[in-house]
């Protein structure tokens, strides 16, 4: 919904001209930089997915290792962007409520 909100000129935060739309993807590493070589066990060719704020439908992208959610190889690529595109944001609504310390004692949290 976001990229076809951002293609038509509607969404709430516009990303200044020029740019790459698309905001999840899945794909290949097709390289790797010394540091994530060094502190990641991701490997050239391995199935990754991210969830970015623009440029997903780029032919290449470069993100961190440490954005970067590892995907089985036998897993359908749709499946895993669907997986992904719910499971980053709520990844990152519980990293925020733990760096606002938020008491999660008799919080309901929904895992699916």
């Amino acid at each position: 919904l976001q990229d076809c909100m951002i293609r038509r000129g509607k969404w709430y935060e516009m990303q200044s001209l020029p740019f790459v739309p698309g905001s999840d993807f899945v794909g290949t590493i097709f390289d790797l930089g010394d540091e994530a070589k060094k502190n990641s066990t991701f490997r050239k060719g391995d199935k990754v997915a991210a969830v970015v704020p623009s440029g997903a439908n780029a032919k290449y992208i470069t993100l961190s290792y440490q954005s970067i959610i590892r995907v089985p190889p036998e897993t359908d690529s749709v499946v895993a962007l669907c997986l992904s595109s719910a499971y980053v944001p709520a990844r990152e609504a519980l990293d925020l409520a733990r760096k606002l310390n938020t008491p999660f004692t008799s919080a309901n949290i929904l895992v699916i």
